[in-house]
């Protein structure tokens, strides 16, 4: 949750009573997990960043499968975007997920460091602006796929790949192409979007 605001709306929902009901909220705002703390004997966990050992683990693993699977000469440039993660898990996935779509070569990585550490300062809003750089780095055609089509399911809920295929083909999101079928380019589409 990144404001107290969205806290009065939740709070609206739910029922006021003394049944014992509770509800855990996360953020990276003390300000925001106090709004949200319905007395002074409420909780408020501060959980710990991940160690720099750790940050290897989710980075290299989603990227390369392995820490020891990183490229000595990919290894310095990861390092610095991961110290810039600050140990949050989230910085570390969205990085990551935009990494593992590009080559393997140490310029792009370093263009791609600058790119992240000038869009994402370490404030409430440079992390709530994270999630967007992978979106803005998808090209084009999969860009409207995503968003038309995928954002309207909620988070979690069971998709049916071949629904979402035979409505991006309705919508002219996807067309035969290098001698693969309609369906078939559809499919490396999802791929595509999964693997980021």
């Amino acid at each position: 949750m990144w404001n107290p605001k969205a806290w009065i709306i939740i709070r609206a929902s739910l029922p006021q009573n003394d049944l014992g009901s509770r509800v855990i909220t996360t953020t990276c705002s003390t300000i925001v997990a106090k709004s949200c703390s319905s007395n002074c004997n409420s909780r408020i966990y501060n959980i710990k960043t991940l160690g720099l050992g750790d940050c290897r683990t989710l980075f290299h693993g989603r990227i390369f499968g392995s820490v020891e699977s990183c490229p000595p000469d990919l290894a310095d440039v990861a390092d610095r975007i991961l110290i810039r993660c600050a140990g949050f898990p989230l910085s570390i996935a969205a990085i990551s997920s935009l990494l593992v779509c590009k080559p393997r070569a140490r310029s792009v990585w370093e263009m791609c460091a600058i790119v992240y550490i000038i869009a994402s300062p370490r404030t409430t809003e440079g992390m709530r602006r994270i999630p967007s750089l992978g979106y803005h780095d998808l090209p084009h055609h999969l860009k409207a796929c995503r968003h038309w089509h995928l954002s309207i399911f909620p988070a979690d809920y069971p998709i049916d790949l071949d629904r979402v295929i035979r409505s991006w083909m309705a919508e002219g999101l996807v067309w035969e192409k290098s001698g693969k079928t309609v369906e078939e380019v559809g499919e490396s589409y999802l791929e595509e979007l999964m693997d980021r």
